[in-house]
């Protein structure tokens, strides 16, 4: 099968996942091993025993980067750093020819979202037709967000110079993205075509990606993107999120399907059906948007739903006993359908940091800041973590009713507080 192999599509999922493991090698493992295969252009291939594949665009430095947060080694760090600036350097290089700052993949399969209905907006939605090179949202972001996190880690190694030179790449891919794919009359961001800027006018679920990654500032303009993915004539599907929305012409809640003209159907289709890839970046997003923007418009309690049904999206055909999550699904039925065991999303990462409230920090700050995802007379607002590994230590986080906090660490009790308020315990990782 291809997706038992060493994918950059699904790579940066399971660092963010694995990071929570007790033994780092897991993600440090899949991180060296596409350093070591990293092309001469700076690109990460798919990987086979015996070969190289083709690409996709991903986030793999700055989920790395991420990791070192959970499980600082800064000689890793030294070994990874001139992997993740030859990513920065040749992105910019091969797939931006114009020097405008946004990136075209060239090819809609090495996005990961074949067939998503951006790729023939110009074309009327015939997919039969060849699909239109595109200066992508997605693939922008993923830029901004490497260069940031390379020049973090840069930063963090003493190497001012080389990190003034990254955190000019982000910004350069940032300020593209506010300029140029935000469409005022639209409320949303959309891809452009690379021969003329001429925008995709379709909503699809990569709209939301920018927020994840705290591009966006904290404007009442941009908050028409943020309501269309809670609502329902949107992205809020029974199980959300929709890859694109129900305003998009050839949208479709069911798997492979495509009803428009040509009708090209091909086992992955983004045009309406739920990834729990798409799922995993949505949910960080709403994370974000509750916990910086002062009047953001869904409450965390929107992502209390959102993860619940999120979850119920993980059991073999709506058996809570059977837990099996594929590719994508149907998001009305919930009913999933591909590879089993697909880890192409994160889940324990998306609950130790949203829920339990653990924020991953380089400076060895022990900070737990939980989200009041339910009410606090909901059964799920009582929950306790144990032994989540933290900077070689183990954390545990024990919330009653959404309000009193508990915090131990490596089996003592450190702090005690109110959960709607947190706690932040500088020095408390450096004390034995």
């Amino acid at each position: 099968s291809w997706y038992p192999q060493v994918i950059t599509f699904s790579a940066p999922h399971i660092v963010a996942e694995t990071r929570w493991l007790h033994d780092p090698r897991y993600w440090r493992g899949n991180v060296e091993v596409l350093c070591v295969a990293q092309q001469d252009d700076g690109v990460y291939p798919n990987l086979l025993v015996d070969r190289r594949l083709f690409r996709y665009t991903n986030w793999l430095p700055s989920a790395s980067v991420d990791a070192l947060a959970v499980h600082p080694d800064r000689a890793l760090g030294e070994r990874l750093l001139d992997s993740f600036v030859r990513d920065v350097r040749g992105n910019a290089t091969t797939f931006d020819p114009d020097g405008d700052g946004l990136l075209d993949p060239r090819d809609h399969y090495a996005t990961g979202m074949e067939f998503q209905p951006s790729f023939w907006f110009h074309q009327g939605y015939d997919d039969s037709k060849p699909a239109t090179d595109l200066e992508r949202v997605d693939f922008t972001t993923y830029q901004a967000a490497n260069a940031a996190a390379t020049a973090h880690l840069a930063r963090m190694l003493g190497k001012d110079g080389l990190a003034e030179e990254l955190d000019a790449a982000a910004a350069r891919a940032r300020d593209a993205l506010l300029a140029k794919c935000w469409h005022a009359d639209d409320g949303f961001f959309y891809s452009l075509r690379a021969s003329d800027d001429d925008p995709a006018r379709c909503k699809e679920v990569i709209g939301f990606y920018p927020f994840r990654f705290g591009l966006v500032p904290d404007e009442p303009r941009f908050d028409e993107a943020l309501r269309a993915l809670v609502d329902q004539k949107e992205f809020w599907t029974p199980y959300p999120a929709a890859s694109a929305a129900r305003s998009v012409p050839v949208f479709t809640p069911h798997v492979q399907q495509w009803p428009g003209p040509g009708g090209v159907v091909t086992a992955c289709m983004w045009n309406g059906p739920t990834w729990p890839h798409a799922n995993s970046l949505t949910a960080d997003a709403m994370a974000v948007v509750v916990r910086t923007r002062r009047a953001p418009p869904f409450a965390a309690r929107d992502l209390g739903v959102f993860l619940d049904r999120f979850a119920r999206f993980h059991a073999e055909d709506g058996d809570a006993g059977k837990f099996l999550i594929r590719e994508y699904g149907d998001g009305e039925s919930g009913v999933n359908w591909g590879c089993a065991d697909y880890f192409h999303s994160t889940w324990c990462d998306l609950l130790i940091r949203h829920l339990g409230g653990l924020v991953p920090r380089h400076d060895g700050v022990l900070e737990i800041r939980p989200l009041a995802l339910f009410a606090p007379d909901d059964p799920r607002a009582t929950f306790r973590f144990e032994d989540v590994p933290y900077h070689g230590r183990r954390v545990g986080i024990e919330v009653v009713r959404g309000k009193d906090l508990v915090v131990r660490l490596d089996g003592a009790v450190v702090a005690r507080g109110d959960a709607r308020v947190g706690v932040q315990l500088d020095g408390a990782l450096a004390a034995r």
